[in-house]
């Protein structure tokens, strides 16, 4: 069972891009049916604003409509036709950081946070928000603290 509701297709210039699985409107995008046909969901420019529904298990679905130009379905997708077809890999790799690589035997890494009290740069100045968390501690793991003395 899927709980995403079925959608109804069969509405003039609602097409099925057989690549992506999605259902789109060519006419809303302004486009012709050739165009649309030979150029694609993701090679159209304004298509993803013309999305009707997606193909899941063979039935028209409302999927998440894309908010952004990574996400067409709502779903978890871990292959992306919109990457591949940009040049990027399909799949997420792993991609070491070159600074890292460099890294010496006693060098570390510092990550930081936020407490929950401050949001971005915004609150910073806020006197309470200061009196709740008023300092910024370095934690280092103990193992690591040891190592080094």
């Amino acid at each position: 069972n899927n709980p995403v509701a079925k959608v109804d297709v069969s509405g003039d210039g609602i097409i099925l891009d057989e690549k992506t699985g999605v259902y789109w409107n060519y006419k809303k995008a302004g486009v012709s049916k050739a165009e649309a046909k030979n150029k694609g969901y993701l090679g159209v420019e304004g298509a993803k604003k013309a999305y009707v529904a997606q193909n899941i298990e063979g039935t028209p679905r409302k999927a998440y409509p894309p908010n952004t130009s990574f996400i067409k379905s709502g779903l978890l997708d871990f292959y992306s036709d919109n990457f591949a077809s940009k040049g990027f890999p399909a799949f997420p790799t792993y991609t070491p950081i070159p600074e890292h690589q460099k890294m010496g035997k006693d060098d570390l890494h510092l990550t930081t946070y936020k407490v929950a009290v401050h949001t971005h740069s915004r609150t910073a100045h806020c006197k309470w928000l200061s009196e709740i968390k008023h300092d910024n501690p370095a934690w280092i793991n103990a193992k690591t603290a040891a190592a080094r003395g």
